[in-house]
């Protein structure tokens, strides 16, 4: 079984990769749009970013945040909480049985798959998880996972 990177384990890689390529926070920061006190706290664990900051982030630094089960990458990049109800199809699974997975209610389970807002990195990994996938960080097409 492969290791499940965490959000943290990822902006860490992030992080990591940031630091390799000779990009200050805040470089980074005005490259994503926020604050260098935002970009500060992601680094020291304090605060988690959006989704789209992250893979914004990935994509600045040249890696793929990325769906990945079997080797195989079904989504990637900002276009992942987009393809959480294909994911859920893909695995067969109904969306009461997703719920009952995440102790919560299908209409809980429906809002994500629909995007009705804009979520943070840690409910997508927890929702692509819940579907029996990978969220990492792939560095080239050969799928070679930097983080996890």
């Amino acid at each position: 079984m492969t290791h499940q990177p965490s959000p943290r384990d990822l902006v860490a890689a992030l992080a990591t990769r940031t630091t390799q390529l000779g990009i200050t926070r805040r470089d980074l920061a005005t490259t994503l749009g926020v604050t260098l006190c935002a970009v500060n706290a992601w680094y020291r664990g304090a605060w988690m970013p959006s989704f789209a900051h992250t893979a914004a982030w990935a994509d600045h630094v040249g890696l793929r945040l990325a769906v990945v089960l079997d080797g195989q990458v079904f989504s990637e990049g900002a276009g992942i909480p987009g393809d959480l109800l294909q994911l859920r199809h893909h695995r067969g699974l109904l969306q009461k049985n997703v719920a009952a997975l995440a102790r919560t209610r299908r209409e809980v389970i429906w809002a994500r798959e629909h995007r009705l807002r804009d979520p943070d990195l840690a409910l997508v990994h927890d929702h692509v998880t819940l579907l029996g996938y990978r969220l990492t960080l792939l560095i080239n097409r050969e799928h070679e996972a930097v983080a996890g």
